[in-house]
């Protein structure tokens, strides 16, 4: 892999990361994005699970989070 494809990367992450994790006009962190992103990371590195896995586990958490009114 390139230097510029890695940098490209590296970018893209950043800006969907700060733009998921905190909305910077409030200065509101979301905690339940937080949680997610912190155990999709732990379970990427620690089990090797399989992205597909980490997307589909996301959406169901985020679909029961919606069903209970956490999220409008």
């Amino acid at each position: 892999m390139n230097a510029s494809a890695l940098a490209l990367m590296v970018v893209v992450t950043l800006q969907l990361a700060i733009s998921t994790l905190a909305r910077l006009t409030i200065l509101y962190v979301d905690v339940l994005a937080v949680t997610i992103a912190i155990a999709s990371a732990i379970l990427a590195i620690r089990l090797h699970i399989n992205a597909a896995g980490l997307v589909l586990g996301g959406a169901a958490i985020g679909w029961i989070a919606f069903s209970l009114g956490y999220i409008r």
